[in-house]
């Protein structure tokens, strides 16, 4: 059972036993004397107004706790959604570095392809003086996709 139930059963049950008692002593204090009774029951009016200022007291500070916990849960919300604003941004940044690399070495492999296709044709015609120029090309797009690949760690 959670703490603040128990302190809530146990303030209802105290309240219950004082009445309980109060209505068990006032006839066997005042058996028949009715003006003396009258006046004790006024003292009873009394009571019932300290207990209605202890209500409403504790109900101003319930809304005093409640308006505390509002503000405390607001600030927690805040700092969750600027962590999660930060970390997205982490990772926007991160894929639109992955997508520049993926960009990159497409390029290059598209470029490594046009010369192959330009060596096959260079060879068939039986240009070899062309054939030697595009395949050193072609060796330096493979040697700088070489480089790309190991400058990004892998």
């Amino acid at each position: 059972m959670k703490p603040e139930f128990r302190l809530t059963i146990f303030a209802l049950l105290s309240v219950l036993i004082v009445w309980v008692l109060y209505l068990l002593v006032v006839p066997y204090l005042f058996q028949r004397d009715w003006d003396e009774s009258g006046r004790f029951g006024d003292t009873f009016g009394s009571e019932r107004s300290v207990y209605g200022s202890r209500v409403c007291g504790s109900s101003f500070a319930t809304l005093i706790q409640q308006s505390r916990k509002i503000d405390e849960t607001k600030r927690d919300v805040e700092g969750g959604e600027r962590q999660l604003q930060k970390r997205t941004t982490e990772l926007v940044a991160e894929q639109a570095k992955a997508l520049a690399l993926v960009a990159r070495l497409n390029a290059l492999t598209s470029r490594i392809e046009a010369y192959q296709v330009q060596i096959d044709e260079s060879n068939d015609s039986g240009n070899t003086e062309l054939t030697q120029r595009l395949v050193g090309e072609r060796r330096q797009l493979l040697l700088k996709l070489d480089e790309v690949l190991r400058s990004d760690g892998n």
